[in-house]
């Protein structure tokens, strides 16, 4: 709840996030252990970790997955009474289960597409949402999201083009006083820039750890605060954020799996003209 820790520096009566997103207490915490058979685990979002073969995962398998596909096709998820002269056949469902490291690797094929092809057999279900009360922040979570993507980084200017206008309307609605400067495209934001400075913010825009760690709302309007200047969004439904900013890139990241949805980082260069300018992360 406080900012990240190894495994190695968590110990008994730390509070850490369980995978539903509540704060719970460390109650036991194992010594570091030596020339152990280890395995790698590379997750399909590219996160990598190395576990000892007895480390205990709960997955789900490509059986579990297609029981489930099976049992919400009919209706059947959540139980119900059974008929007088039916037959109660939940006990054929099909479940994840805890597994060691090493039974995962032993088990990596799945089922059989049907074309020759197998899929991958485990996977592991996204955490909840991490779950933290509303917090009094010294920006309004929208406010600060728009001023990482579009801000002027010195100062609580804004840059904002015509076909955005709706977004000076959403600083409004916030409380906040914004006018148009004498560059087309330039707003000034009204007492923002005192407050990105008690915030360390500026010429070093970041999420702030007190914004990382604030309620599931709050932390919703960020993103929609960033996803409005610096996203978008295809026909198939696809959200991207674009940022040259390494250490606002990683933020993001963590804000959209704080919030439990999965994130994937790419990093390519960026193009002015048809001339490398930058490193983007997507």
């Amino acid at each position: 709840p406080y900012g990240w820790k190894t495994m190695g520096e968590i110990q008994v009566g730390d509070k850490v996030f369980d995978e539903q997103g509540n704060v719970c207490n460390v109650t036991f915490a194992t010594a570091p252990m030596y020339k152990r058979p280890c395995y790698k685990l590379t997750f399909n979002d590219g996160t990598e970790i190395i576990a000892d073969e007895e480390h205990l995962w709960f997955t789900e398998t490509s059986q579990s997955r297609r029981s489930y596909q099976n049992a919400k096709a009919k209706n059947r998820l959540v139980e119900r009474k059974v008929k007088k002269f039916g037959t109660d056949q939940s006990h054929k469902r099909t479940y994840g289960s805890v597994k060691t490291t090493k039974q995962i690797a032993e088990t990596m094929q799945g089922d059989n597409k049907g074309n020759g092809k197998y899929e991958f057999n485990h996977s592991i279900p996204l955490a909840k949402p991490i779950q933290i009360p509303e917090k009094q922040l010294l920006i309004s979570s929208y406010v600060l999201g728009c001023w990482l993507g579009d801000g002027s980084s010195n100062s609580g200017t804004y840059t904002c083009g015509d076909q955005d206008s709706v977004i000076i309307d959403n600083i409004r609605d916030e409380g906040f006083v914004v006018t148009k400067r004498k560059q087309k495209i330039m707003y000034g934001i009204h007492n923002l820039s005192p407050k990105l400075r008690q915030l360390n913010l500026i010429n070093n825009k970041h999420i702030p750890i007190d914004y990382l760690r604030s309620s599931v709302d709050q932390r919703i309007e960020l993103l929609k605060g960033l996803m409005d200047t610096d996203g978008s969004i295809d026909k198939t439904s696809i959200c991207e954020y674009t940022s040259v900013n390494k250490q606002l890139a990683d933020d993001v990241y963590e804000l959209v799996t704080s919030l439990g949805m999965k994130c994937v980082i790419y990093e390519g260069d960026a193009t002015l003209y048809g001339r490398v300018t930058n490193r983007k992360y997507r």
